[in-house]
This record gives C-alpha cells, sequence and structure tokens, in this order.
C-alpha cells in the first residue's frame, strides 16, 4: 500500500479498517475516561508496521471527532511522510536539536483533523539527541486544540530508542507482525521497557 489514500486510512468497512476502530474504541472510548493523550507506538522488529499502524489509527481516530497529531519519533528510518506522501525536509529531529518547542512543522495529511510532523532527515544515531532534549516540553506544545498524540519510533530490538521514549508517553503499545517478530523479541521489549516507567497498554498484532 502506498500513498496517503492507504486504504487503512479510508472511512470503509474492510477488515483491516474494523480492525483499527476496534483498537481505537478500545483505547479512546469514554469509559476508559476518553483514552491516553499520548501514545507510543513501538515496534519490536523492524518491518512491523508501526507506522501503518499509526496512520491508520491516527485517521481513525480524527475522523471520530479527535485533533489528532502524528509524530515520527523513528529518527533512524523515518517512513510515516513517505505513507502520507509529505515531505520530510524537518520535523521531530530539528525539534529536538533546536530546544525549542516553538513553531512545529506539521503538515496536512489529507484526513480532517489529522496532522502529521514528520521526523526530519534520518540519523545514524539518535540517542545522544533524544537523552538531551526537553522531550516532555516538545510533545506537550503539540497538544494544542486538546490534540492526541500518536508516535512511532524505531524497533526496541535493536535501538534503544523507544526506552528513552516512552516514559514521556501516556501509553505505549508494542507492535508486531507475524514472520518479521519473535516470541523472544516481544519479551525483550517487555524487560526493556518495564526497566523504565514506561506504561505499556498492550501489543497489537499487525498483518503484512
Amino acid at each position: 500500500m502506498a500513498g496517503h489514500r492507504l486504504a487503512i486510512l479510508r472511512a470503509d468497512y474492510s477488515p483491516a479498517s474494523e480492525a483499527i476502530r476496534q483498537l481505537r474504541l478500545a483505547l479512546f472510548s469514554r469509559a476508559h475516561g476518553e483514552g491516553p493523550r499520548s501514545l507510543l507506538l513501538a515496534p519490536v522488529a523492524e518491518g512491523s508496521e508501526a507506522s501503518t499502524l499509526a496512520a491508520g489509527l491516527g485517521a481513525s481516530l480524527a475522523r471520530s471527532g479527535r485533533q489528532v497529531v502524528l509524530v515520527d519519533a523513528d529518527l533512524r528510518s523515518p517512513s510515516l511522510h513517505s505513507l502520507l506522501e509529505a515531505v520530510n525536509d524537518s520535523g521531530f529531529r530539528n525539534l529536538l536539536a533546536a530546544g525549542s518547542a516553538t513553531a512545529p512543522p506539521l503538515q496536512p495529511t489529507g484526513v480532517d483533523r489529522l496532522r502529521l510532523l514528520p521526523a526530519g532527515p534520518p540519523m545514524a544515531n539518535p540517542g545522544s539527541l533524544l537523552d538531551a532534549a526537553d522531550v516532555p516540553r516538545i510533545l506537550g506544545a503539540l497538544q494544542t486544540d486538546d490534540a492526541v498524540l500518536i508516535a512511532v519510533t524505531s524497533p526496541t530490538r535493536t535501538y534503544a530508542d523507544a526506552a528513552m521514549l516512552a516514559p514521556n508517553f501516556d501509553a505505549t503499545i508494542l507492535v508486531v507482525t507475524p514472520g518479521v517478530s519473535r516470541r523472544a523479541d516481544l519479551e525483550r521489549a517487555h524487560v526493556t521497557l518495564g526497566r523504565t516507567s514506561a506504561k505499556i497498554a498492550g501489543v497489537a498484532l499487525v498483518e503484512r
């Protein structure tokens, strides 16, 4: 699937869209107090389709009437801009480097109430940047208009980025894909994030 007209972004009744709606209701229904205001999707392995899930969940939540900001926090191999046909000249990386939470370069997505903060140009080692930046202040500045943040990060199997970011979010979902993610990867992710103050809300299974 390519382009911002992904099937998963459409308001249809395909199995993929219905699964996204069920996840949205589980996380953001009134029965759960409107749900988290910031959600991190952490793939446990490369190719775990976390970006596709983030885009679909963000679109579903926006169609329900909420303001949503997608944040591509995978600074190593960003992909949300490609899925949503956006430019990636600047983004989350630039906010972290500048130490400023002003004027985030949010972009429209083609879905009402859904905006994107791309990652910015990829970098090989963002760990020092994530460690030094005032991440809570930057995330807080993105939550104008009572927006919900949905972010995606680098795979937990290979990198520590998710463990560094997760404590700054209200909830974290681990993303697995059959044939890509192994049980050992998921168990290791639970242990790694469990050593932080991350709030793990569950596991999402995403088929390719």
